[in-house]
């Protein structure tokens, strides 16, 4: 195993994890349950920690992909780019997720205005990791944008024989 596939690896942690919690979260602010917050937060701290490995294995990574032939710099830049982003947004749901495991001790509005603003930020923060997904997947896996862009030209069409 190389950073690479370490890095592949904890990259798509926080992707599942972060819109997990926000599905979580607005069940458990329908139902008010408080066991269902207090994993929310959890997940959202443990996304941040993860999205922190991926961060630190980027770096490492790059310099084993931009070496290999058809890698652009310019998307190199672009995934980079939207991760640090990604990033920022996501150590910032993390500290709200701790929040949300001592909100407890909070008073009922501002402990409210904290379950607002985490599924607020979950939402904002599931987009941002979502993009620097699809950034990265261009860098090697231009087969799945080939559809988008000039339509599947691996593949071709079947005759019907009716």
């Amino acid at each position: 195993m190389n950073s690479v596939h370490l890095h592949l690896m904890i990259v798509h942690i926080p992707i599942i994890l972060v819109p997990l919690g926000a599905i979580l979260l607005a069940i458990a602010l329908l139902r008010k349950s408080d066991q269902l917050l207090k994993l929310t937060s959890t997940l959202f701290v443990a996304s941040a920690l993860f999205a922190t490995a991926a961060f630190l294995t980027g770096e490492s990574s790059e310099e084993v992909v931009e070496e290999l032939p058809g890698v652009s710099e310019a998307q190199l830049e672009a995934h980079e780019e939207s991760a640090d982003a990604a990033l920022a947004l996501s150590l910032a749901l993390g500290v709200l997720g701790l929040a949300g495991l001592a909100a407890s001790r909070l008073p009922v509005t501002a402990r409210s205005y904290l379950q607002i603003g985490m599924l607020l930020a979950s939402l904002l923060t599931s987009g941002a990791l979502a993009y620097a997904a699809q950034e990265g997947g261009k860098i090697r896996h231009p087969e799945a944008f080939s559809a988008v862009v000039g339509g599947d030209k691996g593949h071709e069409a079947e005759d019907d024989d009716d």
